[in-house]
């Protein structure tokens, strides 16, 4: 498993674990419909909330959060419709991101609700 990927897991345990703490109860992780992921699927009061977790250990090339593509946003927007489809699901819904930098052996988080679409 190559660097990028642990540090993606370990970032959206990360967040699981956050927003949890925040009263979210996560239905599921890493979803998948065709050539799109979700990070993590919850449900927070009355809203199904689809969030995409954006880990890196550096701003070298910008912040986490600036790193979403139209076209990634556009699956992950698609691929929720499908999990909504799929579990008879007819809730308000929403999309979120949670940022996270590795600064040493620390971390910082930033989550921006209704980030996208």
């Amino acid at each position: 498993m190559d660097k990028r990927h642990v540090l993606g897991q370990r970032g959206e345990e990360i967040a699981a674990r956050y927003l949890q703490h925040q009263g979210y109860h996560v239905l599921a992780r890493n979803y998948r419909h065709e050539r799109a992921e979700i990070d993590l699927i919850c449900r927070h009061k009355r809203w199904l909330v689809f969030v995409e977790v954006k880990t890196r250990s550096t701003q070298s090339f910008g912040y986490p959060e600036e790193s979403l593509s139209p076209a990634q946003a556009s699956r992950i927007v698609e691929a929720a419709c499908a999990f909504a489809r799929e579990n008879h699901l007819n809730d308000l819904f929403r999309f979120d991101m949670i940022a996270i930098t590795w600064k040493g052996s620390s971390w910082s988080l930033s989550h921006f609700e209704d980030a996208f679409y």
